[in-house]
Parts: structure tokens; sequence; C-alpha cells
């Protein structure tokens, strides 16, 4: 059985603002959860790092930005508990075998680790409904997990008016992160923007 999955308003909206940022390229990213425990198996995704958006599948590029990336975790009392790709295809949400394979080394951590697949056509529809499909591993393949309504309340209409500000200029990914290592691959900036935004 898998767990039940959750995703914050502030992880919602930085995976939104990645594809909206590159609307035309393969994005991929992955999200970080508050640590499961053998009593509560869910997954509550509570905020994204984004990777790429020019190479997916350079592999010393990824080992360098996970190895940073574990490293915040572990400040931070979170794991990398899933992955999201969105394919330079519009409208292709399958997953491919980059996004197997990434997913299948974050399972290699955590066996209930998930993969988001992005479906781009649905940025058009920000507002209706989330725009991935979520996978969970079982018996060694990837299966489309019996999804509900995964995004906190409110946070599908604010990463709506979040793309309509085009705060996505502000976005830094790995991709940004390397070409200039003072540009913050956390986006404090993103997300204090996005919390001033979410209602108490």
């Amino acid at each position: 059985m898998p767990p039940d999955v959750s995703v914050s308003v502030i992880a919602y909206c930085k995976l939104v603002l990645h594809l909206s940022k590159y609307p035309h390229c393969a994005v991929n990213g992955v999200l970080l959860a508050k640590k499961p425990t053998k009593e509560n198996r869910s997954l509550h995704f509570v905020d994204v790092i984004p990777l790429f958006h020019l190479a997916l599948e350079l592999t010393p590029m990824l080992e360098v930005a996970m190895t940073q990336i574990e490293s915040y975790c572990s400040q931070q009392g979170l794991i990398i508990a899933g992955y999201y790709h969105a394919g330079a295809v519009i409208g292709d949400p399958s997953p491919t075998f980059i996004a197997k394979r990434i997913a299948d080394k974050i399972c290699e951590n955590l066996s209930d680790g998930c993969l988001f697949m992005v479906n781009n056509n649905k940025l058009k529809q920000l507002e209706e409904s989330e725009i991935y499909r979520i996978y969970c591993r079982h018996d060694g393949k990837w299966e489309i997990k019996d999804q509900k309504v995964t995004v906190e309340e409110d946070g599908m209409p604010i990463a709506s008016a979040l793309v309509d500000a085009q705060v996505y200029d502000q976005l830094v990914d790995f991709d940004n992160h390397l070409d200039n290592i003072t540009l913050d691959w956390k986006n404090t900036f993103v997300q204090e923007h996005i919390e001033r935004v979410v209602p108490q």
C-alpha cells in the first residue's frame, strides 16, 4: 500500500514556477519531506529544490547537486523523498528512462519515494487541477498512484497568481547556480514571497 501524500503550498508553487520559467524545456527537481515514521508512513512534501533545465542526464552535475541538497536536508531534518520531471514534449507525462533512474536512486534510501511526472499542458489550467501524476514503486515497477488532491488548500490559485506576477523570473535552479554560485538554489527569496501570500 503506497503512503498518503500531501504537498505544501511552498513546494507546489516552487515546482510550478520552475516549469513556468522554462516552459519549452525538460526540467526536473527533487521534493523534500518530513521524515516518515514506522507509525506514520505518510509523506508530507514541504519544499522543492529545482535541479536542471538544460541537460537533465549529466551525472556529475546531478551528483554535485544531490550532495549539497543532502547536506541541507540533514541540517533541516528533512529527506529527499520525491523527484519531479517534466519532459520537453508538451503533454507527454509518461515516465522516461531518466526519470525512473533518478527516482530509483531516491528509493534506495526511502522505499516509499515518489515520482511526480508533470503534464506541461496543465500550466494553462493551474487553478483547476494539479499539474502532475504521482507514481509509486511496486515490485520494482513504477505504477500510477490512486490520487486525490494532494496540494494544501489555496495552493493551486496561489501558484496561478505567482505565475501571473512572473515570480518565476526570480527562481534559481542548479543550472543557474552552477553558472553563478552566488545564486541561491534554496530560493529563500521566492519562499518568502510565497509565504507572504499564503492565508494565515
